[in-house]
């Protein structure tokens, strides 16, 4: 099921793009008002001039001030927001583990490995797009279906040989029937199936030690 989704607070998430922007037309309505000022007086080229100098003299230490608060809101809040998404990561960790990005380097980069098609496999789950991501894990199933067949497993597909599979025969039996069925999730539900980066090498890492056990990679 789902997991529901928080809505989103606006006065948390627009605060600052106000403050921002109050500043703003706070400075627009002094400048009109200045320029209306000036205008109305009729004074010259050289006199407006002056008149600029002197009204930024006047206001330079309320607008250091105010730069002084907007920088520690500013500073408060990319603080908050690096804190949330630390939360956020620890949570992703929490459900999905941490991904092994360091073992699709090492196995990408083995010129000694036995079955080719996992070469293909990383690959894809190194790409940044989820279509590939989703393909990796298919493909890994589809060397998975051939371990079960070449070790004498019979059925109509993946989850009727993995129910044949004795658990002292298969270590890795539970990794593979865990990969398998986020496989038949993709399968079943197609691109409305949403499956982000790090679960996606997780299932990958899933079939991987399956294949470790047996050798072929």
């Amino acid at each position: 099921m789902a997991e529901e989704k928080k809505k989103p607070d606006i006065y948390e998430h627009h605060f600052q793009d106000t403050m921002v922007m109050l500043a703003i037309l706070v400075f627009v309505s002094i400048v009109f008002q200045r320029f209306y000022i000036m205008f109305k007086s009729g004074g010259a080229a050289l006199s407006f001039y002056n008149s600029w100098v002197a009204w930024f003299r006047s206001i330079w230490p309320v607008w250091k001030v105010l730069a002084f608060f907007i920088s520690f809101f500013a500073s408060l809040f990319i603080g908050i927001n690096l804190y949330g998404r630390k939360g956020i990561q620890k949570a992703e960790e929490a459900i999905y583990g941490k991904a092994k990005e360091d073992v699709f380097l090492a196995t990408e980069e083995d010129s000694d490995t036995k079955d080719k098609r996992w070469t293909r496999v990383i690959e894809l789950i190194n790409s940044s797009e989820s279509s590939d991501w989703k393909l990796a894990i298919i493909e890994a199933d589809v060397i998975l279906e051939s371990l079960l067949r070449a070790n004498g497993y019979d059925g109509e597909g993946v989850g009727e040989m993995l129910k044949r599979v004795e658990p002292s025969d298969f270590l890795t039996l539970d990794a593979a029937w865990e990969a398998h069925k986020v496989r038949n999730r993709i399968a079943h539900s197609g691109s409305d199936f949403e499956l982000n980066e790090r679960e996606a090498k997780r299932v990958v890492v899933l079939f991987e030690s399956v294949f470790r056990e047996f050798q072929i990679i």
